[in-house]
């Protein structure tokens, strides 16, 4: 917990901010509070970061440039290799769970047989627990471009539909706080 004047040092705070998620993320997350988000009318700002790191369970290795599709034309990427993500196939797609250490998280890639929709159209029908309650079939060599991923996600929205309506008003007293 942290006492700010956001009105008088908005840019101050936003660095504060800033700061701590770079330090707990390992500098892969350093610009979380933005003009946008934090300025001078902000009251309060609950901040939390997520920064995920496991290692694989078996190391994926380091193949080189590879064509890959991007936009329809064959690029050159960098891939990685492993033998031994498990095989998962359901209608309209296929995939591979890959297991970190520890085997108590996995990642599960999905890609689907022919085109986009029929994908979509599985995860509508069964959702994201249709794939990743699927029981995988013998390992696969799994040869994919290397990638990162980023989210962002503005919780304001998700809040008021639960009901959190006047935190985000005029009308919100954090005096007490």
């Amino acid at each position: 917990l942290h006492a700010t004047d956001f009105a008088r040092d908005e840019v101050g705070a936003r660095k504060m901010i800033n700061a701590w998620v770079a330090d707990r993320t390992h500098d892969k997350i350093r610009n979380i509070a933005t003009p946008d988000v934090v300025d001078g009318a902000t009251v309060l700002a609950l901040v939390n970061a997520l920064y995920a790191r496991a290692p694989w369970a078996d190391p994926f290795v380091a193949v080189g440039d590879q064509p890959f599709a991007v936009d329809g034309r064959p690029t050159p990427v960098p891939v990685i290799r492993s033998s031994s993500p498990l095989h998962l196939s359901g209608p309209g797609w296929r995939g591979a769970r890959i297991p970190l250490l520890g085997d108590e998280l996995a990642l599960t890639v999905v890609r689907p047989d022919r085109d986009l929709g029929t994908l979509l159209t599985a995860v509508r029908t069964s959702g994201l627990t249709g794939f990743l309650s699927t029981r995988p079939a013998d390992s696969v060599d799994l040869t994919m471009p290397t990638f990162t991923v980023t989210s962002t996600i503005d919780l304001a929205p998700v809040l008021a539909a639960l009901g959190v309506v006047t935190a985000f008003s005029d009308a919100a007293d954090f005096s007490g706080l």
